[in-house]
């Protein structure tokens, strides 16, 4: 499982999860081409530490080690406005 922590400007936590990464290398690899989309994009769920709803977010496959903390607050914010 893919997993990251960022904060946004009103101090809530967010935890980004990338549900179908996990298990040995094989299984993750073909369960994230499985779940791509045609940009290359998959689905990230960012859960608040509390006051905010959840947002699923669609990301660069390689979010987890590419995007910066403020990438991934901007994604958030986006997603909010969905």
């Amino acid at each position: 499982m893919k997993q990251r922590e960022v904060q946004d400007r009103e101090q809530t936590g967010w935890t980004l999860v990338q549900a179908l990464s996990g298990g040995d290398a094989g299984t993750a690899e073909a369960a994230e081409q499985r779940v791509q989309d045609d940009a290359g994009r998959v689905p990230v769920v960012a859960t608040p530490s509390g006051g905010q709803t959840s947002r699923r977010l669609h990301l660069p496959a390689d979010w987890h080690e590419a995007m910066s903390d403020d990438q991934l607050r901007a994604a958030i914010d986006e997603a909010s406005q969905d």
